[in-house]
């Protein structure tokens, strides 16, 4: 009898979390591009124009990504590598426009940034890791 109650409220705080890990997505393409710029900003100590030029580039992905993940809903393989690589020439891209808007020295962190984002996806599962199948088929 004991356990039913501590049963209720594990199964009650599970839906609160779960309920709020939706709402990061009820952001619109410019306020995540805004949100994105501002943590920029403070971590780089970034020029006014800096924060301009990098929240356009931004703003630019953000609408690139809607619109290739809409592309990849049912796809072959083939046309799956084709949209890997477009993906990667767009991270190519930005990461020149980034050395550009950049100083030396913010470029740098950025790019330490940024490897610390990849890393932090590849433990979590993100796009980033590798699909191998496992098993001897």
């Amino acid at each position: 009898m004991k356990k039913i109650p501590l049963l209720i409220a594990l199964v009650f705080s599970l839906l609160g979390t779960a309920q709020e890990h939706h709402k990061k997505s009820e952001l619109s393409k410019e306020q995540q591009a805004i949100l994105q710029t501002k943590k920029l900003e403070l971590m780089l100590d970034l020029s006014k124009e800096q924060s301009k030029q990098i929240e356009q580039e931004f703003k630019n992905n953000r609408s690139q990504f809607s619109k290739a993940k809409q592309k990849r809903e049912k796809l072959n393989a083939e046309d799956r590598y084709a949209l890997r690589v477009e993906q990667l020439n767009r991270q190519i891209a930005m990461q020149a426009k980034m050395k550009n808007i950049l100083n030396e020295k913010q470029y740098a962190e950025w790019k330490k940034i940024k490897s610390t984002q990849n890393q932090k996806g590849r433990k979590r599962g993100g796009p980033m890791k590798p699909h191998i199948k496992k098993g001897g088929s």
